[in-house]
């Protein structure tokens, strides 16, 4: 594995199954890593909206928060923002200053993409494009 003690790492979305998985190892790694998500889509909120109609929604809760349990234990940042927010995204970043940017925003429900592609579209393409536009066009050292 490479030398991650250096490196500063943002993930844009990750608080899911793979950002906090990735986001402990990076930070077991050494890397100083900052989850950036809006905790709206497959989490918290959403199971909120959706209430009783989850069977499953108490189990899903106590994963959630074993999750966000975990990031705050071994002192990863989580920054709860929209990254649709073009000018929020930059703010956050620039003031991280990330060697890197991993994208990891999604709608991970094949049900929920079926049902709202414009959703969809909105938080896996327009944050990707939000990274990608701010690691290109300001001032960040990504690497």
């Amino acid at each position: 594995m490479s030398d991650f003690s250096e490196r500063r790492i943002a993930l844009v979305g990750g608080a899911g199954f793979i950002g906090h998985h990735l986001a402990l190892k990076l930070k077991s790694l050494g890397a100083e890593v900052l989850v950036v998500d809006s905790l709206a889509v497959n989490n918290l909120y959403s199971l909120h909206r959706e209430g009783r109609k989850n069977a499953n929604a108490e189990l899903y809760l106590r994963v959630i928060r074993e999750r966000l349990d975990l990031l705050e234990e071994s002192a990863v940042p989580l920054e709860v923002m929209d990254a649709r927010d073009y000018g929020g995204l930059s703010q956050v970043l620039a003031g991280f200053d990330p060697d890197a940017i991993v994208h990891l925003a999604a709608v991970a429900h094949a049900g929920k993409s079926n049902k709202d592609p414009f959703s969809t579209f909105d938080h896996s393409l327009r944050t990707l494009e939000n990274a990608l536009d701010i690691s290109r066009a300001s001032k960040l050292h990504i690497r």
